[in-house]
């Protein structure tokens, strides 16, 4: 750049005052770069999260609710008054008890194994996207 007092300076004098200028209002706009695949990564992981959180607390909640029932089922076991109960020697109460428990069990690992592959699904689903976004 130069800039001088003699008549045969004065086109560059000219040309860089004006490059000057337009350098001096030069206005630089900052912004973080992310990519959309990003955000959509992020909010499924927030949801994965969410999900695992409320499968804990409904898992918690069955096995509180299966606890009073089985609490409540021995309760009721013990004073059955079905004439039909009635006749029943005690090795069969304890079968047909040990049956309802294992029945009961056999419920809550198929609703644990479903729960499961539910979160295999959203997990997948979000390896596939995220595939599609690179």
């Amino acid at each position: 750049a130069t800039v001088g007092p003699a008549d045969s300076n004065y086109v560059e004098t000219i040309s860089t005052l004006r490059y000057a200028n337009r350098a001096k209002n030069i206005e630089n706009k900052t912004h973080i770069n992310s990519e959309p695949g990003d955000a959509l990564l992020t909010r499924f992981q927030q949801e994965i999260d969410q999900l695992k959180k409320q499968l804990e607390e409904n898992v918690n909640e069955i096995e509180e609710e299966e606890e009073e029932e089985i609490s409540e089922e021995e309760l009721t076991d013990d004073t059955l008054t079905d004439p039909e109960l009635d006749v029943l020697d005690p090795e069969e109460k304890k079968m047909r008890r040990k049956m309802r428990r294992e029945e009961k069990e056999k419920i809550n690992r198929e609703k644990a194994y479903l729960a499961r592959k539910v979160l295999e699904e959203k997990k997948a689903e979000l390896q596939r996207t995220k595939k599609q976004q690179e």
